[in-house]
């Protein structure tokens, strides 16, 4: 029997709420890629990729304990909990590093492909009500992560924590990765050499509470977009405030927090996502991307698109 979860969807003129169904699929199949089950869950990847564009998480113990999500949220509200002169100190150098902290209002994003309409989105709904904290690769020369380990005891557990969770995160990644192939009729190993080193990044969020009323007029804590690379995993609070666009673009879908169970998109689609709600929010997000010496892009869910791209890859 296959498990669904429920969705509300939010007309947006009307407000009245209806039901929709996604998958929970289960990892541990996959740790076992030789197992007739293993098949079935690789489908079952591909088949929510192309529909939805994202499906709930399960069974994913093995590789991170829920002990370890608890810790990460944990350390993560102690982080955006610190004075702000502290964070201040690990602020981000420039966009391009994607590595350290971004106060409240320093970004907006936006599906806008010049600076001149971010602007305008700037002026109209004003700025992301969220502060970040972001994390990358470690030994990556001329571009060092932001930590806080010099300044207290609490900086230190952090910085191990953090380390340790953006590796559990990189090994289910590959997991995953290994079931896409599976489901695109590939070998299982397909997918290797381009995301084994992977330019991931860990986004910590924390959007405050807001004022009630504050999104009635249709602006957001995070806009409309997509996500760049090949998969994100979010954690959420119970909070929840995640809202991903129907595929056919009439509305929005509220994506419940599920105890136990990690929300994973596929990267750079058609598929939008935004933050509602006016509740504090504690919030995780895994961007993982390909490894920036071998390629770019995100994946075409087609086994003829990627067989094409594998000819390529060796003509080249």
């Amino acid at each position: 029997m296959r498990l669904t979860s429920n969705y509300r969807y939010i007309d947006p003129v009307n407000q009245e709420k209806t039901t929709y169904k996604n998958q929970i699929i289960s990892l541990e199949p996959l740790l076992n890629p030789t197992s007739p089950e293993a098949q079935k869950t690789a489908n079952s990847l591909l088949s929510a990729f192309r529909t939805s564009g994202f499906f709930y998480l399960k069974d994913y113990s093995s590789l991170i304990p829920p002990s370890t999500v608890e810790t990460v949220f944990h350390h993560s509200a102690q982080f955006f909990a610190r004075p702000q002169s502290q964070k201040d100190q690990l602020a981000m150098p420039s966009g391009a590093a994607n590595r350290g902290y971004n106060h409240i209002g320093r970004e907006k994003v936006s599906q806008a492909l010049t600076t001149e309409d971010v602007a305008k989105e700037r002026e109209e709904g004003g700025e992301d009500m969220k502060e970040t904290f972001e994390i990358g690769r470690e030994g990556e020369e001329g571009n060092p992560n932001h930590w806080p380990d010099m300044m207290d005891e609490e900086g230190k557990v952090f910085k191990e924590t953090m380390q340790e969770f953006f590796l559990r995160c990189k090994e289910m990644h590959m997991v995953l990765m290994h079931g896409i192939a599976m489901g695109m009729e590939l070998d299982v190993n397909f997918f290797d050499g381009y995301v084994d080193k992977g330019d991931n990044n860990l986004r910590l969020l924390h959007y405050p509470a807001t004022a009630p009323g504050t999104f009635s007029d249709g602006r957001a804590r995070a806009g409309a977009h997509s996500d760049y690379g090949s998969l994100t995993f979010l954690f959420q609070d119970q909070n929840g405030g995640l809202q991903v666009e129907k595929a056919d673009g009439s509305g929005w879908m509220h994506v419940e927090p599920k105890e136990g169970l990690i929300v994973v998109n596929a990267g750079d689609r058609k598929f939008k996502f935004r933050f509602l709600d006016e509740d504090p929010i504690i919030f995780l997000a895994f961007f993982h991307s390909s490894s920036s010496d071998v390629f770019q892009g995100s994946i075409s869910f087609s086994a003829l698109a990627m067989k094409k791209a594998a000819r390529l890859t060796r003509i080249c």
